[in-house]
This record gives structure tokens, sequence and C-alpha cells, in this order.
């Protein structure tokens, strides 16, 4: 009776360990998709005007453009 209730107390253990990892796993991803959006957003809160028509990528209206000029913003 005694091996049988440690049998299962460590069946027990190890299916809250499979399931542990896989959330974890889950949180992870979540993490490592945010930094990487973080890092593919602009950082600038410069104020930029687009002309023209071209392949040059608008970051204010995600349009294709001829030329963006970026305004300097002094930062506080």
């Amino acid at each position: 009776m005694k091996r049988k209730f440690i049998y299962l107390i460590l069946g027990l253990m190890g299916i809250g360990g499979v399931c542990n990892s896989i959330f974890e796993k889950e949180q992870g991803k979540s993490i490592l998709l945010q930094n990487i959006e973080a890092l593919a957003s602009d950082e600038s809160d410069a104020p930029s005007v687009c002309y023209g028509s071209g392949c040059v990528d608008c970051p204010a209206q995600h349009i294709k453009v001829k030329y963006v000029i970026t305004g300097w913003r002094f930062s506080d």
C-alpha cells in the first residue's frame, strides 16, 4: 500500500512538472513576440513627411513613397 502511494505521488509530481513546463513555454513565446514587436517599432516621435510615389516605406501612412523627411526632436 505504501509503494502505491509513493508511485501515485511521483506520478502526480511528473504530471505537474509537464503541465508547468508547457505553461512556461507558452508564456515565453508571448514575451518573445512582445520583444520582437518592440524592436521593430519606431522609437522616435519626431514628425515625418512623405512625398511622391516610389519604393520607400512611409512610417506614418504605411505606403510607398519617394522621399521621407523626418524632423529633429530634442528629448527632455
